[in-house]
């Protein structure tokens, strides 16, 4: 009788060239179905937003994973949108954040009108700039 064998894996270290490779490479099959349909995925990271005491702008995103998904993305052929300064010039221009309502958090929650707007134009300037399907 065959006899089951209990492995373990680790996950790789978010340092290690293997978890860039890990990846890299789920973001490619991710995307195959995609392309399959002669669509391209494209994949946003949309940090929480949020306000210190002074009333300054920042995130609680990690830049350095943001770096590391983003070069992925790019080598797996996805588009990799970070929103960070599109929320960004949202607060400084016009006062404004793109999550939340008035019965939620300041900043937290959900994409609002103004965050889903955003995204829009972030999506519209990818494809004026002709970056779809491998154009760029």
């Amino acid at each position: 009788a065959d006899k089951a064998v209990a492995t373990t894996t680790q996950a790789p270290d978010e340092t290690d060239d293997s978890y860039s490779q890990v990846l890299t490479d789920f973001l490619k099959k991710s995307a195959q179905p995609v392309k399959d349909n002669g669509a391209q995925l494209i994949i946003f990271n949309h940090p929480r937003v949020l306000i210190d005491e002074n009333g300054n702008f920042y995130t609680d995103a990690d830049d350095e994973k943001t770096k590391l998904f983003a070069q992925s993305a790019k080598d797996a052929g996805v588009i990799f949108i970070d929103m960070t300064d599109y929320f960004k010039a949202l607060y400084e221009n016009e006062h404004k954040l793109p999550r939340g309502f008035v019965n939620t958090a300041v900043g937290g929650s959900h994409l609002n009108a103004d965050g889903h707007r955003l995204i829009a134009q972030a999506i519209t300037e990818v494809i004026m700039e002709g970056k779809l399907y491998g154009t760029e």
